[in-house]
């Protein structure tokens, strides 16, 4: 299963939160759901089925974690009849009443989203850390750290290590305050490549 272990939740919505208490709540995640629905993953690709049979005619949210809580996205949907698909706000997907609704989304690996609070983001593979301070003015951020596999040629004209390369995003951004990135790599691979790229002394 993939690194992320997303979390799909579906309340009924009041316009700026979850209706207290809410009288429909739902969580699926890759293990559990309502009616044996989990959220399944094929390449980073997700999808969990939401049934609406016997819902009431409402406004809902559904909302994409990750497992420690943090948000990814979210989509509000209008439960209607038949013969009101197109009497509802711009900015609410019509769903007619009864029927079963595809949750599709992606989650890049070592993708996660910071805001104001800052935070900390480990990539898939466990060899980078992202830690943001906290910034009052910083607004939700996607953040994705993607591994770049180069040639062990290229990899030398450049004097970098196998699997210490990754592209960052966002792009030109500037972090006030600062931004801390670790990388970590196998020593016994840094040895390899100075042994193997030693100058011949014959």
């Amino acid at each position: 299963m993939g690194y992320h272990s997303p979390v799909v939740e579906i309340c009924e919505w009041t316009g700026s939160v979850c209706a207290s208490p809410p009288a429909f709540f739902a969580t699926y995640t890759t293990t559990a759901g309502p009616g044996g629905e989990t959220v399944s993953e094929i390449d980073e690709h997700y999808q969990v089925d939401w049934h609406t049979n016997d819902l009431a005619l409402n406004t809902y949210r559904i909302r994409v974690l990750v497992a420690d809580g943090t948000p990814l996205g979210h989509a509000d949907v209008e439960l209607v009849s038949a013969g009101n698909l197109k009497n509802i706000q711009d900015d609410l997907i019509p769903l007619k009443d009864g029927r079963t609704l595809p949750i599709k989304f992606r989650i890049e690996a070592g993708a996660g989203i910071i805001g104001p609070a800052g935070g900390t983001i480990i990539a898939a593979d466990g060899n980078v850390t992202i830690v943001v301070r906290a910034d009052p003015d910083r607004i939700d951020t996607v953040f994705t750290v993607t591994p770049l596999a180069l040639t062990d040629d290229v990899l030398a004209g450049l004097g970098l290590i196998q699997g210490t390369v990754y592209e960052f995003e966002p792009h030109g951004q500037i972090f006030d305050p600062s931004i801390q990135i670790t990388i970590s790599y196998s020593q016994a691979a840094d040895a390899a490549r100075i042994l193997t790229h030693l100058p011949d002394r014959k």
